[in-house]
């Protein structure tokens, strides 16, 4: 991957980022838990274009500071095992997973894992991401060490913090650092999963390398909404009412309103956030389809 420098980063700082990237690998595995959890489509198309793919140095700060952060962690531990990597053999790969602080509380074990995250996400309190990493490492352990976690978390260092939000906005963090507990699934559930992923990967894996059609990413994949038909009174700005499809919203339609079309997004295609979208045949289409 190329980096570029559009805003005159210092120099020692475009090398710690080149250092930092290094330092994100799977190690010697066929897939990583964070490559696992990604949809299909876009970790092949990655693999493929990656020496293609570019990132301004501005735009991979925060990955910098999320590195500096583990090395704090690290200098400050003690007892507990810090930054282990674990591998586990699955369906004919092999999977590996990087777990930033396993401790011993009593007879308890828990995982806890640091992020460098926005505040925006710690109101809206979606972390199916987290959720779904960090019981993968949970299954990981169980299969290395044979124990079994009882408890998952996540220290969320919040990178756009501000003490002047608190009480402004609905459930701001109050601290620019919030632990916040995670469900632990049943190990058969998290079993089931790891495997469904693996296999979801290696058929995309062995259609990349025959040329067969990736699998298309979901909404959810894509960040995406769904195409809504709002009604409304003519001339007006505000719906009334808003249906999934036109069908039913001609169903509604009274004299004096009309049906408005509100295309649906997706998010994570139209900002290029998977880095990938110059290559995928998937965005193309989607966009001729919808005419932009």
């Amino acid at each position: 991957m190329k980096t570029t420098n559009k805003n005159n980063i210092p120099e020692i700082v475009i090398r710690a980022m080149h250092r930092t990237n290094a330092a994100y690998s799977r190690g010697d595995a066929d897939i990583s838990v964070t490559q696992l959890i990604s949809p299909p489509r876009i970790v092949n198309l990655k693999e493929k274009h990656y020496k293609e793919m570019s990132i301004d140095a501005s735009d991979a700060m925060f990955m910098l500071l999320g590195s500096a952060v583990h090395h704090i962690i690290e200098a400050g531990a003690t007892d507990e095992i810090v930054e282990e990597r674990l591998f586990s053999d699955v369906e004919g790969w092999r999977l590996s997973g990087a777990i930033d602080l396993q401790e011993e509380e009593g007879k308890k074990l828990f995982i806890t894992d640091y992020k460098v995250t926005s505040a925006f996400k710690v109101i809206k309190g979606d972390y199916e991401d987290w959720v779904l990493q960090q019981n993968i490492y949970a299954w990981l352990i169980k299969n290395n060490k044979n124990r079994t976690v009882q408890g998952i978390r996540i220290c969320a260092i919040i990178r756009d913090w501000t003490r002047s939000e608190i009480g402004r906005k609905a459930g701001y963090p109050k601290a620019p650092v919030v632990l916040i507990d995670l469900p632990v699934w049943p190990y058969d559930e998290i079993d089931s999963y790891v495997r469904n992923r693996i296999k979801l990967h290696q058929e995309a894996r062995l259609a990349s390398k025959i040329g067969y059609p990736l699998p298309d990413c979901t909404i959810s994949d894509q960040w995406g909404s769904e195409t809504k038909y709002a009604i409304k009174k003519k001339g007006a700005k505000r719906a009334t009412k808003l249906y999934t499809t036109r069908e039913q919203a001609e169903l509604e339609l009274e004299d004096g309103y009309e049906i408005e079309p509100r295309p649906g997004r997706r998010a994570r295609c139209e900002g290029d956030y998977c880095g990938v979208a110059k290559w995928c045949n998937q965005f193309k289409r989607e966009r001729e389809r919808s005419g932009k």
